[in-house]
């Protein structure tokens, strides 16, 4: 009797099962407190250090806008996502998960599922922590502010995870890659004052941030297009990327003996 290939969603828990537990192994727990605990305890810190020069709000708002959104965010989804299928080759594993009858195709779409499951339930923990601080210092607009920025961060995730998904399967060179592209697309093309600017990411999250009086007026933007707009430009720009990272993983080959190989 030949063997039933799997349902979608079972191959999907079954990699999910082992996303969680190495994400969450004894070994990792310090990583995942200091992802957690480390940006709301500097910015409660650093906000009431500041307090007698600066608007206890202004000095917070700028910890998560600039620090946390226009930096940590990105570096994060790149870490995570750019090294999804390159752990498998480096670690010589891949071969016991791509012989399971599962296509190529959807074996990179669920390994991209379970890692956007677990950094959205990783930065919604810090999010909820950085709203705990607010309060706690007694920020005036902390309750429309962050949630106004959670659920935009969710999308900022999946948007900029696909995109690392991608540049991780262009090369072993994707932390330099995906800098390159952050310093040029997201703070170059950015600020550009043309239609040129609608590529970046950031472009998009911060005209949703700017929804919020206190956010528009953090980031310098004004919200030109509604939120549901937007939301689905990122949503088509994140299919758009997913569907070539999948194309792009049918189709190469890769060596694991090349991937050890240094530059």
């Amino acid at each position: 009797m030949q063997n039933t290939p799997p349902l979608f969603h079972n191959a999907f828990l079954g990699l999910w099962s082992l996303t969680w537990r190495a994400k969450t192994a004894t070994r990792h727990i310090p990583i995942v407190l200091i992802n957690i605990l480390l940006l709301p305890a500097l910015a409660g810190y650093m906000s009431w250090l500041l307090s007698d020069w600066q608007d206890l709000s202004e000095s917070f708002s700028f910890f998560l806008i600039h620090v946390h959104f226009c930096l940590i965010l990105p570096f994060l989804c790149l870490s995570h996502f750019g090294s999804m299928i390159r752990e498998e080759l480096q670690d010589d594993t891949m071969i016991f998960l791509i012989t399971r009858p599962v296509s190529r195709a959807r074996f990179f779409l669920l390994k991209y599922l379970t890692l956007l499951l677990w950094l959205e339930g990783l930065l919604l923990a810090n999010g909820l922590v950085l709203w705990g601080v607010g309060i706690g210092l007694d920020i005036p607009d902390i309750g429309p502010m962050m949630s106004l920025y959670l659920p935009v961060q969710a999308l900022g995730i999946a948007a900029f995870g696909s995109l690392a998904a991608l540049l991780g399967l262009l090369t072993k060179k994707y932390i330099p890659l995906g800098i390159l592209y952050g310093v040029v697309v997201e703070f170059g093309i950015y600020n550009l004052p043309t239609n040129l600017n609608n590529i970046s990411i950031r472009r998009h999250l911060s005209e949703m941030l700017a929804q919020n009086a206190t956010l528009s007026e953090r980031l310098d933007v004004v919200a030109e297009s509604g939120a549901a707009l937007l939301a689905l430009i990122l949503l088509a720009g994140t299919a758009l990327l997913l569907a070539a990272g999948a194309a792009l993983f049918s189709l190469r080959e890769y060596s694991h003996s090349e991937e050890m190989q240094k530059d």
